[in-house]
């Protein structure tokens, strides 16, 4: 009793002391910084500064989540079924694999990734409103600027004609010339997507004229970093929305912008210097080996019927290619099917679909900095992507699941967690 007394006292002094309501955002900021820090690596100068940032965002946030489930004691129902299916589907995965007759040893980095899967279903469950606040977008697209600061100071952006990062970590790494970065401009369309969700909000011209300016800043950033998938992904998120909300102003950006890359890319021999300009004309050559991929797997499919009807686990694709080459198909909901089975992806799949809809119906596409991530996350996912690997997408997944099970939110959907 008496310690039950003295923990008692403790929390209301906690309660009284600070404003918790700010935890859960803190919470969610630290760990996407966590997640995505690393895409913004450069040079290897930049490397010597992101491992520490990362390190220090990982134990914020994971003393924070301690501090916020002693003070709490408790997790939303739809939470709590979100960690549970992705639980059973971990389980899942893995033990198939190992029915099939594979190796674990074909999964890399499986304790990184259920890390970042769990973590980002707590981040995102125990939002009291929004899945992703307002304060977590305005933060972020700080963090983004202060990143693209830095870059540009240590050498990692440089400034020539046409101006290009410098990948010079990732040179050293593979012993081999890279001219682009799918983590950069992952990193950049992340920042861009936060700061585009923030333009409807901001109640002040010179706001909306200021996030207006950063987006454009994040999406030359995305174009430079020069992947295909992450720039054309960034782009139809922001056309979409746009489009919705503002079309006659959406399409007349769209056309100008158009037109004077356009002529920009034709007039100045610069500018066809470009990396995403160069890997853009080779679009077609890409397309082609992912389908080459995709035939690939449902041959495997043909082969093992028990892949289409039970599922057989993670990376069983690389077990079955013989170890050698890309690991996964390089389509997300293939490899989901692949890994799970025909009858639980269409039931995942089904039950996500109820969430999303409902989203789209009851909310402000272009404000919601959640679903923007959301649908930037899933053309991503047409093109690359697996369930270990994809953490974002995994986790939307998942929470998305528990919340049409449980039905946690009210009618304004991704808004207003029912405790």
């Amino acid at each position: 009793m008496a310690n039950s007394s003295i923990d008692m006292h403790f929390r209301d002094f906690l309660a009284e002391s600070f404003d918790h309501s700010r935890l859960p955002p803190f919470i969610l900021f630290t760990f996407l910084v966590t997640q995505t820090v690393s895409l913004a690596t450069t040079t290897q100068a930049s490397r010597l500064i992101i491992e520490p940032v990362r390190l220090i965002a990982f134990i914020l946030f994971a003393g924070a989540s301690v501090y916020f489930l002693y003070f709490r004691r408790s997790l939303p129902i739809s939470a709590l079924v979100a960690l549970l299916i992705a639980a059973s589907l971990l389980l899942y995965g893995f033990s198939t694999l190992l029915i099939a007759g594979a190796s674990l040893t074909f999964v890399s980095k499986a304790f990184l990734h259920i890390v970042m899967i769990v973590g980002g279903i707590f981040a995102l469950s125990i939002q009291e409103r929004d899945l992703v606040p307002r304060a977590v977008s305005f933060a972020f697209v700080w963090f983004g600027l202060v990143a693209l600061l830095v870059t540009a100071l240590i050498g990692g952006l440089e400034f020539g004609e046409p101006p290009r990062f410098n990948f010079g970590y990732q040179i050293a790494l593979e012993g081999s010339f890279v001219p682009y970065s799918q983590g950069m401009a992952h990193f950049c369309a992340v920042c861009g997507l936060c700061s585009f969700s923030l333009i409807s909000t901001s109640r002040t011209s010179r706001g909306k004229l200021a996030f207006t300016g950063i987006t454009g800043l994040f999406l030359m950033a995305c174009f430079l970093a020069g992947a295909r998938g992450e720039m054309i992904a960034f782009l139809s998120v922001i056309l979409l929305a746009g489009s919705i909300r503002w079309p006659l102003a959406t399409v007349l950006v769209a056309v100008v912008g158009s037109l004077l890359l356009s002529l920009l890319i034709v007039s100045f021999s610069s500018f066809q210097e470009i990396v995403l300009v160069q890997r853009m004309a080779q679009f077609w050559d890409g397309i082609g080996q992912r389908a080459e991929l995709i035939y690939t797997a449902f041959l495997l499919l043909e082969e093992n019927m028990n892949c289409v009807f039970m599922g057989c686990g993670f990376s069983y694709f690389k077990y079955w290619v013989g170890g050698q080459g890309v690991a996964h198909p390089h389509l997300y909901f293939l490899d989901f099917a692949m890994s799970f089975g025909a009858p639980i992806t269409f039931l995942v799949f089904g039950l996500f679909s109820v969430f999303v809809i409902h989203a789209f119906a009851t909310t402000s596409f272009a404000q919601n900095t959640f679903l923007l991530l959301l649908i930037f996350c899933v053309i991503l996912g047409l093109k690359s992507g697996t369930f270990l690997e994809h953490w974002f997408l995994t986790s939307a997944i998942c929470v998305g699941v528990g919340v049409s099970l449980t039905r946690g939110f009210t009618p304004a959907a991704v808004s207003q967690h029912q405790r």
